[in-house]
Formats: structure tokens, C-alpha cells, sequence
């Protein structure tokens, strides 16, 4: 058991007792319940909903062209809202797939109890992939399914990694590099192969760029920043030190698994691949650093048996250091929203509900506004910049003009639009002496938000 608590061990072929395993992830369902129900749900998560609540479902095929992403996700939160269930089960559901996942690592993976532990307390499975309602928990899901059942299922692992290319970009990089893994591990059966292509074939179709993406020249600039930040972030999020300690613990661990040569290659590719990706495509900033650590994990479960050598003590010794580094980021991060709020869409959306039943609404910027609306069934907002009527974002290149609009001309937009009606408007930043613009202030964001600022609230009447 000693050696299992051991920080200098970085792999472990002993296998946890079902007591401590059951423990653990009782613990961690408890308290990603707990944060995940006091959690308010931002726009990326909200126009999820919005999209699966209010579009066909053969329309959401369309979508994933400008929007970027397979639709693996959205057709999970569909049966949602065929059940008519509310909001809040968008966070249930993501839940449900993060515990599942913590389950798959405690029982599955080759990594001490000690490792296991805090992976689960890091800040990204204990809170960005768990509590955030994104793609994310079922890319981390599918891939620790996948590690479980390497090589000796090669038909189920063919299964996991088709889907896999299927949650998001990022998932398809690590699913790439797991297909690399299946090709150079030795003669493989034609079957297991065939389902994993068409699982690339078929993201590849839903992904296909189009020049009528709202913003095409995203992949036509280069981040140089996104590449320490990403590697930083990964191990030590938001710290001054993870710039240093993210590059360390990534050539600890590959120094570690050299001998592991398969190991070893999917770490290289995975790691290039998605800093190329945050550098000249796009960088999402957190959510995104932490697929680094997830693939480095990856790494070393597919190495499995790393002999102990004082390099890979080292390396363990990093890795778990810099764990506990992330789950104290983590404990804050959770306490905080807890305490305050993630987005100050809930409580401005309350404020609106069944107070102006008979008014319209016009909103501007139509990307923070958007996260009112789950919480506001049956109404649309009149997004100025777009000249319409709309909840959810289609990700075109009309979307890219509107959120480009300046406010003083979305507001004259929509005292046109609106003249001789009862209608309010909805920004996301006040106006400066609104008397002077003909207009009243109806309600500000009253609650402490804490993480999206550009989720607070202003709601004005005309005069």
C-alpha cells in the first residue's frame, strides 16, 4: 500500500481496492454535484441548449460547418429536450459523463492511488470538464475508455476512438494519435481500422471549413502566446510559474517513457499537434490548455509499466507537485462559484421573466446575450447587430458583422426597428448618461460575477 502513496512512482500495476476506489469517487460525485447546482451556466454552454431546444435536429448537421465542431455533443442534449427536460439537465448530464470518466480512471488506469487521487482534485477534472457543461467530459470520457480497452479489445477501442473524432477538433487530434498508436503497435485486424477512418471520415465531413464562417480569419492568425500560456496553464493554471513548470513536467515524463517508444509517439504528436492548433487555428484559452495534461496522462497509461529510475521519480515527483498545484486552484475556483456567480445571465434573466411579458426585447452583443435565454423558454431576443430575431448563434459570416457593430449604432438600429412599440434594450456594458440618449436604466446586474465579466447585464427602457 506504501508505495501505491508513493509522489516518485509515475505507474503502478497494482490494482486499487474497490473500498478506496468507491470512496474516491463517491467524493468526487459529491462534490461536483454540489458545485455543478450552484454553477450558472455561460453562452458557450447555453448555445448548446439553445441549438439542440430550438433547431432541427438535420439542421444542426449544417451548423457544425461554420461553427467548427462534430456534432457528437448535440446529439447527446437532444434527448433532453424531447423529454422536455429543463435547463439544468444540460449540467446533470455533463456530470453524469465526468463521473463515469473518474470511474474509468480509478478502476482502469496504471497510475498510483496518489496520482489518481489528484488527477481527480486537479482543476480540470474536478471542475473545468466536470462542472462546465461542454464536449470536453465526453472527449475525456471516450479516451480513458479507449486506454482501458487497449490492445487486448481492439474492436470496442476501434468503437471509443470513431466517436472520439467526433467530439470536438481537439478530440480528433488525440484520436489521431491514437489511431497512430493501433497502426504502429503491430499487425492489426482490417475491422477495428476500418471503424476508426470512418470515424475521421465522418467528423472530416462535418468540419469542412467554409469561407461563410463568421470569423475565417481566425486561422489566419498566429497566437505565438497561446503556446507557453497552453503549456503553463495545463499544470499550474492562471500561476506566473506554469510557464516554466508545464515544459518541465512534458520533458520529464517523455524522458521517462523513452523506452516506451509507442508511448512516447503519441505524447510528441499530441502535444505538437494541439499547440499548432492554439497557435494558428484557434485557443480557448483553459478549457484547451488542460487536453495537454489529459494527453500526457494518456501517455504514460498507454506506457503502462515504467520502470523505476530516478528519471522517472523525477518525473512523478513533478507531476504530482504540480497536481496539487491545480487542485488548490481548483478548491478556489469551485468556492468562488459557489459563492458568487459564473455568468450574471441567471439573475438578470429572472429579473426579465414575466415582468415584460408584452415588451420586446432587442440585445446587443448578441454572444453575451444569447445566456439569457435558456432560462427565458418561448422568447427571442431581436439581436441589433443582426437586424433579426434568434437565440441560438449560427457561426456565419452575417454573425461575425453584427458582433463587429458599434453600440451606438445597434441602438439606433433598434429605436427604428422598434418606434411606435414597448421594447427594452439588453447590452452587456452600460451606456454613459443614458437620459442624453433617450433612455432609462431598468436593471443592472446585481450579483458578484466572477469569471465572465462580459456576462453582466444592463437593461434599459426608451424614454
Amino acid at each position: 500500500m506504501r508505495r501505491e502513496w508513493s509522489p516518485f512512482r509515475l505507474t503502478s500495476d497494482d490494482r486499487i481496492s474497490p473500498l478506496l476506489a468507491f470512496s474516491l469517487l463517491g467524493a468526487y460525485i459529491a462534490v461536483t454535484l454540489y458545485v455543478g447546482l450552484h454553477h450558472e451556466p455561460w453562452r458557450d454552454e447555453a448555445d448548446a441548449w439553445l441549438l439542440v431546444r430550438d433547431a432541427p435536429l438535420a439542421y444542426i448537421f449544417q451548423w457544425t460547418h461554420n461553427a467548427g465542431t462534430p456534432a457528437l455533443w448535440y446529439l447527446l442534449l437532444k434527448p433532453l429536450v424531447w423529454l422536455g427536460l429543463p435547463y439544468v439537465s444540460l449540467t446533470i448530464l455533463n456530470l453524469l459523463i465526468a463521473w463515469a470518466a473518474a470511474a474509468v480512471l480509478l478502476f482502469e488506469a496504471p497510475l498510483t492511488s496518489l496520482t489518481k487521487l489528484l488527477l481527480l482534485a486537479s482543476y480540470f477534472l474536478a471542475y473545468e470538464y466536470a462542472v462546465i457543461a461542454r464536449s470536453y467530459s465526453v472527449t475525456i470520457l471516450l479516451l480513458f475508455a479507449a486506454l482501458a480497452m487497449f490492445p487486448k479489445r481492439a474492436l470496442p477501442f476501434a468503437i471509443a476512438v470513431a466517436l472520439l473524432f467526433n467530439t470536438n477538433i481537439h478530440g480528433a487530434i488525440i484520436a489521431a494519435g491514437l489511431l497512430l498508436v493501433f497502426l504502429v503497435s503491430g499487425p492489426r485486424a482490417v475491422t477495428p481500422l476500418a471503424v476508426m477512418v470512418a470515424g475521421a471520415l465522418l467528423a472530416l465531413l462535418q468540419v469542412r471549413p467554409w469561407e461563410a464562417a463568421a470569423n475565417p480569419e481566425a486561422m489566419r492568425t498566429v497566437r505565438l502566446y497561446a503556446g507557453p500560456v497552453s503549456l503553463g496553464d495545463a499544470f499550474l493554471p492562471d500561476s506566473p510559474w506554469g510557464a516554466i513548470a508545464g515544459p518541465v513536467v512534458i520533458v520529464a515524463v517523455a524522458l521517462a517513457i523513452r523506452r516506451r517508444k509507442v508511448a512516447l509517439l503519441f505524447l510528441i504528436f499530441c502535444v505538437v499537434a494541439l499547440l499548432a492548433v492554439y497557435v494558428f487555428i484557434w485557443f480557448g484559452g483553459l478549457r484547451h490548455s488542460g487536453l495537454l495534461l489529459i494527453s500526457l496522462v494518456a501517455s504514460i497509461w498507454i506506457a503502462r509499466d515504467v520502470p523505476l529510475t530516478p528519471t522517472t521519480r523525477t518525473a512523478a515527483l513533478l507531476l504530482n507537485l504540480t497536481l496539487v498545484g491545480s487542485a488548490a486552484y481548483a478548491f478556489a475556483t469551485a468556492t468562488s462559484d459557489v459563492r458568487f456567480a459564473f455568468s450574471g445571465s441567471r439573475e438578470m434573466a429572472e429579473y426579465i421573466d414575466h415582468r415584460f411579458d408584452d415588451y420586446d426585447i432587442a440585445a446587443h452583443n448578441l454572444y453575451a446575450a444569447e445566456a439569457l435565454l435558456p432560462y427565458l423558454p418561448g422568447r427571442r431576443f431581436w439581436y441589433a447587430g443582426l437586424g433579426e430575431y434568434g437565440t441560438y448563434l449560427r457561426w456565419d459570416r452575417k454573425q461575425g458583422v453584427a458582433v463587429r457593430m458599434r453600440y451606438e449604432v445597434a441602438v439606433e438600429r433598434a429605436r427604428q426597428h422598434f418606434a411606435g412599440r414597448k421594447w427594452l434594450f439588453l447590452v452587456d456594458s452600460p451606456m454613459p448618461h443614458p437620459e442624453q440618449h433617450g433612455f432609462r436604466l431598468v436593471h443592472a446586474t446585481g450579483v458578484i460575477v466572477f469569471r465572465h465579466l462580459d456576462e453582466r447585464y444592463w437593461l434599459y427602457a426608451p424614454l
